[in-house]
């Protein structure tokens, strides 16, 4: 019972289903090695599976065999079973010992009663929890030690408090009891959400377009937008977008509509986006670098009813998506002129708080992207949270970097158009790491800056000098970035899905050396970290994040069963909902939350949300394919980057695969998904790895292999270009004649071989050179 007791709490503070515990054990199997004088003793560990909904009586079952299988080879030295099983340098096989002491105590010392207090039994390595059998009095002592150069103070008595209370509910329990629904907080009622927030109250309701009309009307003469040769004030930005607005009312939009807005970064974008919302219409922003087919499906599953965009990008627009919804192309003249013919004066208020604002398409992991529903309810807390917490305001310049098909850039047009500050725009090539990047944010005196923490990896701080204000945000921020980029700035870091209205917490300004925590919920939103039965966890404990308040999404456009799963009754707000993120975290009394994983296989990679799932289906429409797998690997820089694995009978008519599989099916998944969801690596199989329970083995699979580089031989100028590809890719070799991007590189890792060859050949350098010309002797042809 007591070695349950401790898997049980390892997954009940964990959330890990396979337990490994250390047992110390005398190393004695017979009566006759118990006589022989010596050390024998070792630390046997034992594995047992656990979920949720095992049962009290199948966990004990479970335990019981684990120790008997584990007896049969306590002989076994626990260092020699270390080095076979894991790397060098790497961590225990387990952080939690249960030591069985059964001292013989004297109960008396001639006349004297004899009471005994085990101090200390030597250093401990981690954790252990230690049960005295106190066989004079008949009682057993429970307590715990732990390793005082990696754990704070305090952390015994946590472990020995929270491993009582799990021992007496598992001795209480019916044996059918599942151990998810142990109740393992003392009692009295729920102590509410993470941070709860006491300024929500004090935040206005009001809509996207009516928190820009409060600014436009305080400053009209502030900028508003501003890019290379253009600059647009508050005024001048609300007229275009009234004009606009008229336009598109004309054309049909109204409330809950969706208006698909497929456009290039700039001016006639935003106007765009806040003439759409003046409508009262929903904006669904699509980049238009997207594959064509997959922009068709966009448009086709969001049933929009109108479709913005310039005349370039309609030439190029697939049939289907031209005879869907009626396309205005806003360049066109005659389009300009009946624009400009339009009244003025703002159109009647046609949205309220709970009307649909925008729709975003994320990765899906049913094979399709899905359409998330936000309405206006959450806009004005997260302008509010931007005002207080990050500063944003009048004098203010808010760089506009993320993809215009990405939240990101919600985030960013709302904390400038909300706050009274200035949105700072340029094209895409100019926001590239880099010389690009910091001459805009140097041009332009840009004070903040949302950045996923794989650009910040591609900068200098002194890049971003003039930035006070620096939001990392899309993936996990490690503690060797904080100590880079915190001196002389404020570093926040940023957390939220696309389901919670961009943003759901955020960090106070970090210092160097502190942990990159995700920190408090922002105004308005109230967070809990539950188990798999919607419990709060014991403090400390790892659980499952879930986001609640009026920021949460509607939903999933046309999708109720996903919308059901992922956004559940709320069971400490009546009527309530609450958005499932899918995100592991535990509390710190120093940093907020801080960031433990994932509970399902969705990855994170240079600030793109992807589902492995939506690949794996691209692959299995290929006819040379049957089963795929994708997952994430290290490459030798320390970047992580998409690899697929794939089984499959081979081209039809049964010819075994040949070595140009991989290509062909990269050629394959760019013409049907963008291209941060193309893996930079594809393996083909004859089969793959499984566990013992059928499920694919993700440690097995093997690390992808490059042929030796064959053909010509290099010039010297190819040579040292060579060089710096295989630097930036962390590869030992490159051939001339290998592209860059089908090795696995991408526009982040770009931007470090440009300043590279700076320094390897004495000249400068552009994106571009590297885009047109992607192998080594390409480039060196062009320099």
């Amino acid at each position: 019972m007591v070695v349950t007791a401790a898997a049980v709490h390892q997954h009940r503070t964990t959330g890990a289903r396979d337990i490994v515990l250390g047992v110390p054990v005398l190393g004695r199997t017979g009566r006759r090695e118990q006589r022989i004088a010596g050390m024998t003793s070792n630390v046997m560990p034992i594995r047992v599976e656990l979920t949720p909904g095992t049962t009290v009586a199948e966990a004990v079952r479970r335990t019981v065999r684990a120790i008997g299988r584990g007896l049969r080879h306590q002989r076994y030295r626990y260092e020699d079973l270390l080095r076979e099983v894991t790397p060098a340098g790497a961590p225990a096989l387990f952080d939690l010992n249960v030591n069985f002491l059964g001292y013989g105590y004297p109960p008396r010392f001639g006349p004297a009663t004899a009471t005994v207090h085990n101090l200390t039994h030597g250093p401990t390595e981690d954790r252990q929890i230690n049960v005295y059998d106190r066989s004079a009095d008949t009682r057993i002592r429970i307590d715990a030690d732990v390793n005082g150069d990696r754990y704070a103070p305090g952390t015994a008595d946590d472990l020995v408090t929270g491993f009582l209370r799990v021992l007496h509910r598992l001795a209480a329990a019916p044996p059918g009891e599942p151990v998810g629904r142990l109740r393992l907080r003392t009692g009295g009622p729920h102590p509410g959400p993470e941070g709860r927030d006491t300024t929500a109250a004090r935040v206005p309701a009001l809509t996207t377009p009516e928190l820009f009309h409060a600014r436009a009307d305080r400053t009209p003469d502030a900028p508003a937008l501003v890019a290379d040769g253009e600059h647009l004030t508050y005024a001048e930005l609300d007229v275009r977008a009234n004009r606009l607005a008229h336009q598109l009312t004309g054309l049909g939009a109204r409330r809950e509509s969706v208006v698909a807005v497929v456009m290039h970064r700039g001016t006639e974008l935003v106007t765009a986006l806040l003439a759409v919302a003046k409508a009262g219409a929903a904006y669904l922003p699509i980049d238009p670098r997207q594959p064509l087919d997959r922009m068709a499906y966009l448009l086709s599953d969001s049933r929009a009813a109108l479709l913005l965009t310039t005349t370039d990008i309609l030439d190029e627009l697939p049939v289907d998506a031209v005879q869907g919804p009626p396309a205005i192309a806003l360049d066109d003249p005659a389009v300009r002129a009946e624009i400009a013919a339009r009244p003025a004066e703002r159109p009647a208020p046609a949205t309220e708080l709970a009307g649909l604002a925008y729709v975003i398409y994320t990765s899906g992991s049913t094979g399709r992207p899905k359409g998330v529903a936000l309405t206006h309810a959450g806009t004005a807390a997260l302008v509010a949270t931007q005002a207080a917490r990050l500063g944003a305001g009048p004098g203010s310049r808010i760089l506009q970097f993320a993809s215009p098909g990405f939240d990101a850039a919600t985030w960013e047009v709302l904390m400038a158009l909300g706050t009274g500050a200035a949105l700072v725009l340029a094209p895409a090539e100019e926001l590239l790491p880099g010389a690009g990047l910091a001459g805009v944010v140097a041009r332009h005196d840009v004070t903040h800056a949302t950045l996923p923490p794989a650009v910040l990896a591609a900068l200098d701080p002194a890049d971003l000098a003039p930035v006070h204000t620096l939001v990392s945000a899309g993936e996990a921020l490690t503690p060797d970035q904080v100590d880079r980029w915190a001196p002389g700035r404020d570093l926040i870091n940023a957390y939220g899905p696309t389901e919670t209205t961009v943003c759901a917490t955020l960090s106070g300004a970090l210092r160097p050396g502190a942990a990159p925590g995700i920190g408090t919920p922002v105004t308005g939103t109230r967070v809990h970290v539950l188990d798999d039965f919607l419990e709060p966890v014991p403090p400390g404990a790892t659980g499952e994040l879930y986001v609640a308040g009026p920021a949460l999404a509607r939903g999933y456009t046309g999708n109720p069963a996903l919308t059901a799963e992922r956004f559940v009754a709320d069971p400490f707000d009546s009527g309530g909902r609450l958005y499932r993120t899918g995100d592991r975290v535990h509390r710190s009394p120093d940093a907020g939350l801080l960031f433990a994983g994932r509970t399902d296989d969705q990855l994170k990679i240079r600030g793109f949300r992807i589902e492995p799932g939506e690949i794996e289906t691209a692959l299995a429409a290929h006819p040379e394919v049957t089963r795929a797998v994708v997952t994430a690997r290290a490459t030798g820089t320390g970047e992580r980057q998409l690899v697929a694995y794939t089984t499959g009978p081979g081209r039809p008519g049964g010819e075994t695969p040949d070595g140009t599989l991989p290509e062909r099916l990269r050629t394959f998944l760019t013409a049907r998904l963008p291209g941060h969801l193309v893996p930079a690596a594809i393996v083909v199989l004859p089969e793959l790895p499984l566990t013992h329970s059928g499920k694919v083995d993700r440690d097995a699979l093997p690390a992808p292999e490059r042929a030796a580089v064959t053909g010509r031989a290099a010039t010297p100028q190819e040579e040292i270009l060579c060089g710096v590809f295989a630097e930036v890719l962390g590869l030992d070799a490159v051939g001339p004649d290998e592209s860059f991007f089908e090795l696995g590189g991408h526009s982040l890792l770009a931007t470090r071989v440009v300043a590279r060859i700076r320094t390897a050949l004495g000249t400068e350098a552009e994106m571009r050179d590297l885009f047109l010309h992607p192998t080594a002797a390409g480039l060196a042809a062009r320099l």
